[in-house]
């Protein structure tokens, strides 16, 4: 397990496939060593389903993204309510809730994410170094729903969410220029929705200043 994770580290310093198909094969011997019952099976799954995730988002393979939901949902199951991984265990299977919903349109995946998305950030206290994170992973699905139901519920909680990740942002930190610019986009939809002046002038600030953050030569950066 230690030596996966050491793959792990690698892989998403280089980038080199090779790292993280071993990280797999060691994860996987790592898991069928465990048995079921020992303290150790939820992380050893846990792992195991964020390095399938990694591989799939690098060659999108269903079957990866398939895999990778058994074994997050395991992992959340023999997590018991309480237990400080908790948190992390319901945000990683909304990940791949959440890449399923895009990939294959199921309505019914976008629900559960956002179901344990919601417990993942009611879990997460406001001090948490993750706590940004959960709440833009929220925001995000929201802006999903909505996109897809057209509720302006989901829109507003939708904001809220953006303009909460963008909040506890500290400036300086490298995802603040997403931040803002997932914020811009919430505000330019309400814009859009309402037609208030207010939200297309907050919404060219924030993606003005998300400009601004994003260094020349980075993907995100309009040419």
């Amino acid at each position: 397990a230690d030596l996966a994770h050491s793959l792990n580290d690698r892989y998403h310093r280089l980038g080199e496939l090779a790292d993280l198909e071993n990280a797999l094969e060691f994860e996987r011997r790592a898991d069928a060593l465990t048995p079921d019952g020992h303290r150790d099976k939820p992380e050893r799954l846990a792992d195991l389903g964020a390095s399938l995730t990694d591989r799939y988002h690098r060659l999108g393979e269903l079957a990866d993204l398939e895999s990778a939901l058994e074994m997050k949902k395991r992992a959340d199951t023999l997590t018991p309510e309480g237990h400080p991984s908790k948190p992390a265990r319901l945000a990683s299977l909304g990940v791949s809730l959440t890449d399923r919903y895009h990939r294959l349109g199921e309505l019914v995946d976008l629900e559960c994410a956002l179901e344990v998305k919601r417990r993942a950030d009611a879990l997460t206290p406001e001090e948490h170094p993750d706590k940004p994170a959960r709440l833009a992973s929220l925001g995000a699905s929201l802006s999903d729903r909505y996109r897809r139901l057209g509720e302006l519920a989901d829109l507003e909680s939708a904001l809220e969410m953006n303009k909460g990740a963008d909040a506890l942002t500290p400036e300086g930190h490298p995802n603040k220029p997403v931040r803002l610019a997932s914020l811009s986009a919430s505000l330019t939809s309400h814009y859009y929705r309402l037609g208030e002046l207010a939200d297309l002038e907050s919404a060219l600030a924030a993606d003005r200043r998300a400009d601004a953050l994003t260094p020349e030569g980075h993907p995100n950066k309009p040419r």
